[in-house]
């Protein structure tokens, strides 16, 4: 026994000092993903419904195939998603939602607010490129629309 617990030793060190233990950890580590953001927001319209998303959380699109969007709006608006109709659930003076979708790319999702007698805010979601260890997403905003940093607490 005391042979085999030896020569394992030996094989260990023999792997650590020829490279083979950092080259099976850096082939491992490929899932370590990379990923481009870029949110393009018009001029911020004061007479708009108020609509903010958050959790593009682009490591976690790679790994799982699925976009999950958490986000706010107005209590009394009518917010849809690639034209269906979502429901809010009240919180304090907003309205929230959370919307999940496998993911493609390429693929787009239109978010649309809209209030009484306030003007539709957008957001536009266009996953662009999608590999196993890359995403680019371009987010286009519009009326009183924005992202809210993904680091922020979850709803």
């Amino acid at each position: 026994m005391r042979y085999i617990i030896a020569a394992l030793g030996i094989l260990l060190l023999v792997m650590v000092v020829s490279g083979c233990i950092d080259q099976w950890t850096n082939e491992n580590m490929k899932n370590v993903t990379d990923g481009d953001i870029n949110v393009i927001t018009s001029e911020f319209d004061p007479n708009a419904t108020m609509l903010e998303i958050y959790g593009l959380n682009t490591s976690e699109i790679i790994k799982t195939r699925i976009i999950k969007i958490e986000g706010i709006s107005e209590q009394n608006a009518s917010v849809t998603i690639n034209g269906e109709p979502v429901t809010l659930r009240p919180s304090y003076t907003e309205g929230i939602f959370t919307y999940e979708s496998p993911v493609e790319a390429p693929m787009k999702i239109e978010i649309i607010a809209e209030a009484p007698d306030k003007e539709p805010s957008t957001i536009t979601i266009i996953i662009e490129e999608l590999t196993n260890d890359y995403i680019k997403i371009t987010v286009n905003c519009t009326g009183a629309a924005g992202v809210i940093d993904s680091s922020l607490p979850k709803i």
